[in-house]
């Protein structure tokens, strides 16, 4: 628990490296119905929220991977 806690700390930029072992942690508890023991509706927005991010980032180092491994052109 003390882990996932100091992960959500830091900021959310990466480098290539970080990227390939990188998890998202998120703190479900304030998203529970305890009464009725399921999650509220709030959660799927906030998941949606993230989804849209890593799609974007995916989208990002997509773009990067390929601009990286272009030859340069001899004028």
């Amino acid at each position: 628990m003390k882990i996932a806690r100091q992960t959500m700390k830091k900021p959310t930029t990466f480098t290539s490296s970080q990227l390939d072992s990188s998890c998202i942690f998120i703190n479900v508890k304030p998203y529970i119905d305890e009464q009725n023991h399921i999650l509220k509706e709030s959660f799927r927005e906030k998941l949606g929220e993230y989804m849209k991010r890593a799609e974007e980032l995916a989208e990002y180092l997509h773009g990067e991977e390929i601009s990286g491994n272009q030859p340069e052109e001899d004028d």
